[in-house]
């Protein structure tokens, strides 16, 4: 549990059991009644925050207020309107302020912050537990999730992104614009921010596997992500479409054993045939599909492709936070920032 986890589980720990239940069945009442807020439709509102947050909502805390892009027939106003109420616990609540405040990106944080109360209050650790039955998230699981509860897709991303054991992403993309609708990004244990990571409105990136998938189809392989000013993030992809929709995982370690998938014989069979001399010290047969990437096949010893061996020699700038090769750095800063 990282940083963000335990803060919103304290926060979520301080409000009574009735109140909690009051609002997983009625938001709306439960904040007026039991919060004491004025909350008002707002059909004409359609809220981007400045740190990249994703919410059809807005609240003025001083006043008491919350307005929200009302979702007829939808479930999305729900974590709208306890997203806000995030809001409101973590203005009053100094610790959480305290540990805001020292944060490089104390927006993004905060808007992270909200998003993990806001699920909490919707989808029951519980149900999760009881939905995962043991196994590694995956992209299946936000449906399954959905189809259990009471709560958004969005919620259900959110509340799987928490089960990551690793740094990732759970994401929900628009087939139709080539975009990320909601991204939740897992970093368990503070291990820090991925390099690069899906964020709301983001295209996905150009020759990704992502831009390329029809209606009811599925993918587990090796995959990546990249950020429009060129850095890129190695990750494991699983990943399923609706008819509108994509839900995928995004995964720094091999969830889903997707390596042994590949490389197992009876299953590479009929497979292009590679000669390989990799860096590794292997010389011989790769047998499979190369990287769409970079065009080069994954070596059977080391599981790396030309790329994903080039993008771990590079380091990250302490300053710029940009990856530049290792010989640029010096005392933690590249040629840029010296």
């Amino acid at each position: 549990m990282n940083a963000l986890e335990r803060h919103a589980k304290r926060i979520l720990g301080q409000i009574a059991a009735t109140d909690r239940e009051a609002l997983a069945a009625d938001p709306k009442r439960a904040l007026t009644e039991r919060f004491g807020l004025r909350v008002r439709e707002q059909a004409e509102l359609a809220q981007r925050r400045d740190a990249g947050g994703w919410c059809d909502g807005i609240s003025f805390l001083d006043d008491g207020v919350i307005l929200y892009a009302p979702s007829p027939f939808s479930r999305r106003e729900n974590f709208t309107l306890t997203h806000e109420l995030g809001h409101k616990l973590t203005e009053e609540d100094d610790d959480a302020l305290d540990w805001l405040a020292d944060r490089d990106q104390p927006g993004r944080d905060l808007e992270q912050l909200c998003d993990l109360i806001a699920a909490g209050m919707l989808l029951p650790e519980a149900l999760v537990t009881q939905v995962l039955d043991r196994c590694a998230p995956e992209a299946a699981h936000i449906r399954a999730l959905y189809e259990a509860s009471a709560a958004s897709e969005v919620v259900c991303a959110i509340a799987l992104a928490q089960r990551l054991p690793c740094q990732g992403a759970v994401v929900i993309m628009d087939i139709g614009s080539s975009t990320v609708s909601y991204a939740s990004v897992a970093s368990p244990e503070d291990d820090g921010w991925p390099l690069a990571y899906p964020w709301p409105k983001q295209e996905i990136p150009a020759h990704h596997r992502l831009a390329r998938l029809d209606a009811d189809q599925a993918v587990r392989e090796k995959s990546w992500w990249a950020t429009p000013w060129g850095e890129r993030q190695n990750y494991y992809l699983d990943a399923v479409t609706g008819s509108r929709r994509v839900h995928a995982v995004l995964a720094v370690r091999d969830l889903w054993q997707v390596t042994r998938f590949h490389t197992d014989t009876s299953e590479t069979a009929g497979r292009p045939v590679h000669h390989l001399n990799c860096s590794c010290g292997y010389h011989g047969t790769a047998r499979g599909y190369p990287c769409s990437d970079c065009g080069q096949p994954y070596c059977p010893s080391c599981k790396e492709c030309q790329c994903s061996r080039r993008n771990a020699a590079l380091v990250v700038c302490e300053k710029c936070f940009v990856s530049v090769a290792r010989a640029d750095i010096v005392d933690g800063r590249c040629s840029d920032c010296r």
